[in-house]
């Protein structure tokens, strides 16, 4: 059976789960995360989304929301905080009104950001 590695976004911990897996319990914490990704291409608001997942927001993607993710790939707009595990990547022409927290960024000519960034090693478990 086909595994990945999923890191838990309240303590940190890591763990393999099927490809197949929607969500699990962490070991360490025995807090419930979600492992799916999410690709956004119209509007879409929701208070809060996290996953130990990647988020892509398309260029026609408008996202409002807190996000606590792995990845963020972010080409359309999105109004709100994002913490993430590993590196959010802000593409040309992309928009972000929110804070950043991130252990790599990419930011690419042409996009903006409305916030601060916070880039460090262990982002997810200080946030």
């Amino acid at each position: 059976m086909d595994k990945k590695k999923v890191y838990c976004y309240y303590c940190g911990g890591e763990q393999l789960v099927s490809l197949q897996a929607f969500s699990t319990v962490c070991p360490l914490c025995n807090q419930r995360i979600s492992t799916e990704d999410l690709i956004v291409s119209s509007f879409y608001s929701r208070p809060k989304i996290a996953t130990s997942g990647s988020i892509f927001i398309e260029s026609s993607g408008f996202l409002r929301s807190c996000l606590r993710v792995h990845n963020l790939s972010l080409y359309g707009r999105l109004q709100g905080d994002v913490t993430a595990a590993n590196k959010i990547t802000i593409g040309t022409g992309a928009r972000l009104e929110g804070n950043i927290t991130a252990t790599r960024l990419e930011v690419n000519s042409g996009a903006k950001i409305n916030g601060f960034c916070r880039i460090e090693p262990d982002s997810i478990k200080e946030s």
